[in-house]
């Protein structure tokens, strides 16, 4: 039996943090190395009523972002009265024309200071995976069992 940790890894795509106004923040590389599919989960905090932010993919060879190229982005708005918080999702296969590694980065399209951080889901197609995560499992599955 696999449990979901063993086919799994979840890495901080970007910590979570205050983007001022009008400003944008962007996480550590991701190595896609080996993998076939990720699921990048952003996390906002409040958005203020018709303000948006956008959230863009990029991957590149160069672990540190130099040579990175747009993926992907889509832009949220809040509707009118705003949200005390959202998730954005992006999930995709990992292809070879894609590089190896993978980029998060939150813009801030508004007037007002937005919290937001992010987490990447991966394939880990191997048992197990070191994320350096603290995992417990519980229930009946701790103990190799079936659930039920």
């Amino acid at each position: 039996m696999n449990l979901i940790h063993e086919q799994y890894a979840i890495l901080t795509a970007l910590v979570p943090q205050s983007i001022a106004a009008a400003g944008s923040a962007q996480g550590g590389a991701i190595d896609l190395q080996g993998r076939h599919s990720f699921c990048v989960a952003v996390q906002l905090g409040a958005v203020a009523a018709d303000k948006s932010v956008t959230v863009e993919l990029s991957t590149g060879n160069a672990a540190d972002g130099t040579d990175g190229k747009t993926l992907d982005s889509v832009t949220y708005t809040a509707p009118t009265g705003g949200v005390t918080d959202h998730v954005v999702e992006l999930s995709g296969l990992v292809r070879p024309t894609m590089g190896r590694y993978l980029k998060v980065k939150v813009t801030n399209n508004g007037a007002a200071a937005v919290l937001s951080g992010a987490a990447v889901i991966l394939d880990c197609g191997h048992y197990p995976e070191d994320t350096g995560a603290t995992v417990k499992v519980v229930g009946a599955a701790a103990n190799n069992q079936p659930a039920g």
